[in-house]
């Protein structure tokens, strides 16, 4: 069908353009990814697209919007999640800290969305057939 098809995202990158990778693409080659209930499926192979397994966490936020009369941007305010306005989000610049300052595992897989299920159906081996 032709028009416009709304899905689940930040209202203009779909979730699956957003998480996929995250969530299946760099994380073990065959079975990569994660279960519904967020247990890692093991592998033997590292992911072509991360070879050297760099650790990937999945981290999802949620869209807290506010209205500021401060914000000379007008933005939503420091709990949006929406495209662009999440790099105003304090939640994220916390997390980015301390990823800077060492302490990276303070920050822990968090995700509310279904991508884990979907990314499940999905093979990303580049095989056809």
């Amino acid at each position: 069908t032709k028009g416009i098809r709304y899905v689940d995202g930040d209202g203009s990158v779909p979730l699956l353009s957003m998480g996929l990778m995250c969530a299946k693409g760099w994380r073990r080659s065959e079975n990569n990814g994660r279960r519904s209930n967020g247990d890692e499926v093991e592998s033997s192979a590292p992911s072509p697209l991360n070879p050297k397994e760099t650790p990937v966490v999945c981290r999802e936020y949620l869209h807290k919007p506010s209205m500021t009369i401060t914000d000379p941007l007008a933005r939503s305010g420091p709990g949006s999640s929406d495209h662009v306005d999440i790099m105003g989000n304090h939640e994220l610049m916390t997390d980015i800290m301390l990823i800077a300052a060492g302490r990276h595992d303070e920050v822990r897989e968090r995700i509310g969305s279904n991508i884990n299920d979907i990314a499940s159906y999905l093979d990303l081996s580049g095989k056809r057939g």
